[in-house]
């Protein structure tokens, strides 16, 4: 239902499909009862590595400096902001902090509200590469009743991202790094969820890897300030889906602090601190 009342508030041209229909269109999923698919012809994915280069060279060209040390402290006052990075001090009128999984030690404001969690994300070998291209295999989300999967097609015709089955858990920092290592515990349980999932797969995992990303407590965004004097801005608390549109929140965050924005309320600090904030 809220899938369908979006579709129809955006005026997206979706196909609703009944379990039959479905599986007979997608032969790449295992059938399952009482399945309903939406599906949105006009989906897509993004190749991390091309949009983060592209990413940083139009920041180059707009006139950015990029620099390649970590953020250590993030320090407002009443006149501006210091930046405190491993190798210098850098002083700001105003900053936003989009610092990932790590954004919560920048900003001890955001511990209430905020948790890091790694996404443990799998990778497969197709044995029928042909099922798996762009052109026949769609991006998808497919919601069980105690499980859930998300996929993408094969760019390389051999290796296809199916994920999601593994829930996130809470992680710590020991500095900048994290325990990135994968148990076989976690992979064999992979293996049984796309198992009962996909065909076409071999079942055990080419490549597993842990990633960092911070959780707000409603696993919506936050994008707020959160000092008194609004000089630092935090874009952050994405939980798990913030890269796909992190495009319109970039260019939103830009426009709050230079003043061309309003803050949208949805996304405040104060949903869950209340209205007298910090």
């Amino acid at each position: 239902e809220a899938l369908a009342a979006y579709g129809q508030k955006f005026d997206i041209d979706y196909e609703l499909l009944e379990s039959r229909e479905l599986f007979s269109r997608f032969g790449q999923f295992v059938p399952h009862e009482d399945v309903i698919g939406f599906l949105d012809p006009s989906g897509g994915y993004l190749r991390t590595d091309v949009v983060v280069r592209r990413a940083a060279d139009e920041a180059l060209r707009a006139g950015a400096r990029i620099l390649d040390s970590f953020a250590v402290a993030v320090e407002p006052d009443e006149t501006g902001v210091t930046v405190v990075t491993e190798t210098e001090q850098i002083r700001c009128e105003k900053v936003i902090v989009t610092a990932g999984a790590r954004s919560g030690s920048l900003l001890p404001q955001l511990a209430s509200a905020t948790e890091p969690r790694r996404l443990t994300m799998t990778w497969f070998q197709t044995t029928e590469p042909q099922l798996y291209t762009p052109s026949h295999f769609p991006v998808f989300s497919w919601f069980f009743s105690d499980h859930y999967v998300y996929g993408v097609p094969t760019t390389d015709g051999r290796h296809v991202k199916i994920s999601g089955m593994i829930e996130t858990a809470a992680m710590e920092f020991n500095g900048f790094d994290y325990d990135a290592s994968v148990p076989r515990s976690t992979i064999r349980a992979a293996s049984e969820a796309v198992q009962q999932t996909m065909r076409g797969v071999h079942p055990i995992p080419v490549r597993a890897g842990a990633y960092p990303d911070l959780y707000s407590a409603d696993h919506d965004f936050v994008l707020d300030y959160v000092d008194p004097d609004k000089r630092v801005f935090a874009a952050t608390g994405f939980s798990g889906k913030g890269f796909k549109m992190s495009s319109a929140l970039g260019e939103h965050a830009a426009r709050v602090v230079t003043g061309g924005d309003e803050l949208l309320p949805a996304f405040s600090l104060s949903r869950f601190m209340g209205p007298e904030g910090f």
